[in-house]
């Protein structure tokens, strides 16, 4: 792929090392489609076949003998159908449009039999289903809100930097004016507990647990210790220590079996699971627990990075206005 200010697209090779990089006018990377001229119209129109394939199998099924199961057959829709056309929605926010319901509408008179008239609005109104493209926005909205919660509870990571970057890119653009657009609404979109009826109160108290829950595994695959933000702090790696020793470097492998300021932390979370597996104190045991592969490891591996995160955040925070001058200064002398 080529970027060039020239109005002439340039098609010529790049000599590399060992061959020839020929340039492209699209490219697949991790099932996104980008393209030189910077439109996600290719990708989306991929995503639209795929989706109208998967969703006339389903049909067929359907309307075959004894497969006219209603709330089935929309299930495995939302399974299958769904994930294909909201695959990177937190990406491509600024291609978020209503043609993303046209699989949807399709299908739900395919089902139904309704004539063409019929509105698309009345059709997910009479099957109680949302639209595509709210669902895009509120997984867009949710990845935003994420980044902004990670930036003021994580004090570090990689995440935040696509907020900290000064330029102002149409993806951010367009999250800026959907946030302003749903800010400026003249009605109460906060939710308040005392004002749901008390027999959905249960449920959605338990939705709001998984929320912290996913929240909270989402915080094991997102620290960032002193060895990998020096890097784009320009701090030499010899000077990326740990405060507890001048010179062990704050690794997540020291962080999570050797550190001894996260004593506590280690033994309330870190410690059953050493127990339970009998682990030795390795570092290639570091790589099993954040490797996601079982969700109470998860859950407690995620715990004990969120403590000492939130920990090391009120340490910080608690320095004197002289300390962080002199902290400052020792950062600036070490670049």
């Amino acid at each position: 792929l080529h970027f060039t200010r020239s109005r002439k697209l340039k098609l010529e090779p790049l000599k590399i090392t060992g061959g020839y990089l020929e340039k492209v006018k699209a490219f697949k990377y991790l099932g996104l489609i980008f393209t030189y001229n910077l439109s996600w119209t290719t990708h989306l129109q991929s995503a639209f076949l795929a989706a109208t394939t998967t969703s006339n199998a389903i049909v067929r099924f359907y309307h075959q003998k004894g497969g006219k199961h209603l709330p089935a057959a929309i299930q495995i829709f939302n399974a299958k159908v769904v994930p294909k056309l909201l695959y990177g929605c937190e990406v491509w926010t600024t291609a978020i449009s209503g043609n993303l319901d046209r699989p949807l509408h399709m299908f739900l008179r395919s089902l139904s039999g309704v004539p063409r008239c019929v509105s698309g609005a009345a059709l997910r109104l009479e099957f109680a289903q949302p639209s595509i493209a709210r669902r895009a926005w509120s997984r867009a909205i949710s990845y935003t809100l994420h980044l902004l919660a990670s930036d003021a509870r994580i004090r570090g990571g990689f995440s935040n930097l696509i907020l900290r970057d000064i330029h102002n890119s149409p993806w951010k653009t367009t999250i800026n004016l959907k946030f302003r657009s749903l800010l400026n609404l003249n009605c109460k979109t906060v939710l308040n507990l005392e004002c749901i009826s008390p027999v959905a109160l249960p449920l959605i108290k338990k939705k709001l647990q998984q929320l912290d829950f996913s929240n909270t595994a989402s915080c094991a695959r997102g620290p960032c210790s002193a060895v990998l933000s020096g890097r784009y702090s320009r701090v030499p790696i010899a000077n990326r220590t740990c405060s507890c020793n001048d010179t062990a470097l704050e690794t997540m492998e020291h962080v999570m079996l050797f550190c001894p300021n996260w004593t506590d932390e280690r033994s309330r979370f870190l410690t059953p699971l050493v127990n339970k597996f009998h682990l030795p104190i390795q570092p290639w045991i570091v790589s099993l627990f954040l490797q996601d592969s079982d969700c109470w490891i998860t859950e407690m591996t995620a715990n004990f990075l969120l403590s000492v995160m939130k920990r090391k955040a009120a340490l910080t925070s608690s320095l004197t206005p002289q300390m962080q001058s002199i902290r400052r200064t020792t950062e600036r002398s070490s670049k």
